[in-house]
């Protein structure tokens, strides 16, 4: 979604003022428990989340900052400052990096031209969908066990914010009116409308504290807990709850009402939102560790220690659902979440790349209207001087005055199991698509299909995902051949 500012104009003066004026004083914005009366209702609001504004309270974590009075002459004097902070040990930055919402309000007080206000403390999910639908550029967030980068990811934001604000010609309050009303909006608007059915199953774990609190009190449609997950998980996904010690259990059935994400300013990286909870008859570990398709999960084998997030089968599902009803014949198995569509296709037939070349990836081509005659397979492609790659497979192959083209490229994987290993293939197809001029470039492995648009630039963040089971609806084919087909000149 491209920015215009007369959409943001519109809106700020459409009530969208009431927004930008509370960052209009950015010192007002603070007192001495965390955060002004003004700003604690708007942060309780923006979420639909009472008591969210107490997060910002002051805490006994370390201030690692020694403010100045001096102002900065550009962004660069800021970030270099800031950047400057000493860590004596992983350790601490660790601990302080749940006070950056708190930092970071101190910081656009006294520098609002360059600091950034983030208020979005376990959702930077809904940060990183504004800026992938408004081309706001973030890096890749700095891997779980490097703190200290992840503390100073904060500066990172920070610059990008500057540079869209400087871009766009924005003051620092209309910034923070944009982000956290009009695009806060927009971007609810996508995550409500996002399509809810169930792609996958997945086992999260809860701790002897959860089952305290959440798991042990009342539990009702409205009832929303953040968990450890992964960032493979999607909006729908059935969430399969297990007890730690001491109950060792099967207890409850949630939703996943966000996708998994990576939170950089937190303790615990990998998080879910879940919701839509059901609880369930309990199933022992004893139970899983007698049945015959769950005695074979890894996990189960390992006497369920580690593997929080990982994913289930169908078939686990509906064994578990089996044993619900074996455990307790009066339970109502409607009441859970339907198992995902899955695809007719043996996937145990897939050994290596090959196998899903000839398997999966030819039949979806079929499948889209090509023939066999259209695509190329391993075509040599020069890198450089003295190296060449060879493409799995290229269609609309030809010459321009450019050199070698091709319109589609195509990449075959055996597994992609989870994101950190589609982002390497990713970059591996991308940069055949670059080389080749091509339109488009598609991941393909067991797991499903990843389509990246060059009007997209190819973009990680916007591809578009297909399970198998989803490209058997004939919608879906006629949708995909609809977007696929325009890009070869000879059909």
């Amino acid at each position: 979604m491209k920015f215009m500012k007369h959409y943001l104009d519109d809106y700020l003066m459409s009530g969208g003022n009431e927004v930008k004026s509370l960052f209009d004083n950015p010192e007002g914005l603070i007192d001495g428990d965390g955060v002004s009366c003004q700003l604690a209702v708007f942060l309780d609001g923006i979420l639909n989340v009472p008591g969210y504004s107490d997060s910002y309270k002051e805490s006994n974590d370390a201030w690692p900052f020694a403010y100045s009075a001096a102002k900065y002459k550009s962004f660069e004097d800021f970030a270099t400052d800031i950047n400057g902070t000493k860590f004596l040990a992983d350790w601490e930055a660790k601990r302080c990096l749940r006070s950056i919402p708190r930092i970071s309000l101190y910081l656009y007080a006294q520098y609002p031209e360059y600091a950034f206000p983030y208020l979005l403390p376990q959702h930077f999910y809904i940060l990183r969908t504004i800026c992938r639908e408004f081309d706001i550029e973030l890096p890749p967030i700095p891997p779980r066990n490097d703190n200290i980068a992840r503390f100073f990811y904060y500066v990172d934001i920070c610059r990008a914010m500057y540079e869209f604000r400087i871009k766009h010609d924005l003051s620092p309050s209309e910034l923070c009116a944009f982000i956290y009303g009009f695009a806060m909006r927009d971007v609810k608007c996508i995550i409500e409308n996002v399509e809810k059915e169930p792609r996958n199953i997945f086992m999260v774990y809860a701790s002897p504290e959860d089952q305290k609190t959440i798991l042990h009190g009342s539990l009702d449609s409205k009832t929303v807990a953040v968990w450890q997950g992964r960032e493979e998980i999607r909006i729908g996904d059935i969430l399969l709850m297990y007890e730690q010690s001491p109950s060792r259990s099967f207890g409850s059935v949630w939703t996943a009402i966000s996708p998994g994400f990576d939170d950089p300013f937190d303790f615990f990286a990998g998080k879910v939102f879940a919701g839509n909870p059901v609880r369930i008859p309990r199933v022992l570990f004893s139970d899983i560790n007698a049945d015959p398709v769950w005695s074979n999960k890894p996990e189960v084998k390992a006497h369920m220690q580690g593997g929080c997030g990982r994913s289930c089968s169908v078939e686990e599902y509906e064994a578990l659902k089996t044993i619900i009803k074996r455990k307790d014949t009066s339970f109502n198995l409607d009441k859970l979440p339907n198992s995902p569509k899955k695809a007719t296709f043996d996937f145990s037939v897939l050994n290596v790349e090959h196998d899903v070349e000839l398997n999966l990836l030819e039949p979806f081509l079929l499948n889209l209207g090509f023939r066999e005659k259209d695509w190329t397979k391993q075509y040599s492609v020069r890198i450089g001087r003295n190296n060449a790659s060879r493409p799995d497979y290229l269609i609309g192959l030809g010459k321009s005055t450019k050199g070698v083209r091709a319109s589609l490229v195509f990449e075959a994987k055996l597994t992609i199991p989870n994101e950190k290993q589609r982002r390497k293939d990713h970059g591996q197809a991308v940069a055949y698509g670059g080389i080749l001029s091509s339109s488009i470039v598609t991941l393909v492995s067991k797991e499903g299909v990843w389509i990246y648009q060059r009007s997209e630039e190819f973009d990680f963040d916007k591809g578009i995902e297909y399970t198998w089971a989803q490209l058997e609806e004939p919608e879906v084919m006629v949708e995909l051949s609809q977007l696929f087909r325009p890009n070869i000149p000879s059909i």
